[in-house]
């Protein structure tokens, strides 16, 4: 898979500020560190689960503790037979990316009908 779905809101979220907050970190950088564990996933991953633990994780982003305020935040979880991304599917499959794509197509058709009418 080449892509995620990132939503434009997403570098707002409080989850993100969360984490940006719970590691002395900028929201950017958090923003950054979640796109990498988010394609890491997508890449090594088919169902959003790795028996990495949290640490390996957090070594491979360069960032300790970045698990532990992504389990936080709720957008990981992890026991002792590893680690998974919490909505993996709904993110990331390619039922996520024709869904993703055809909202952007509706917008923007929506969007080009209403300039028509001079309501934009």
């Amino acid at each position: 898979m080449s892509w995620i779905k990132v939503a434009w809101d997403t570098p707002a979220k409080p989850e993100v500020l969360a984490i940006a907050t719970a590691l002395g970190i900028e929201p950017d950088a958090a923003m950054g560190a979640l796109l990498r564990l988010w394609i890491w996933f997508s890449q090594h991953t088919e169902s959003g689960f790795t028996a990495l633990r949290p640490e390996a994780l957090d070594q491979m982003l360069g960032r300790p503790g970045f698990c532990a305020a992504a389990t936080r935040a709720g957008w990981i979880e992890h026991n002792e037979f590893g680690t998974w991304m919490t909505g993996f599917h709904a993110h990331t499959s390619s039922l996520a990316r024709r869904r993703a794509l055809t909202a952007v197509r509706v917008a923007r058709k929506r969007d080009g009908e209403e300039q028509d009418r001079g309501t934009a």
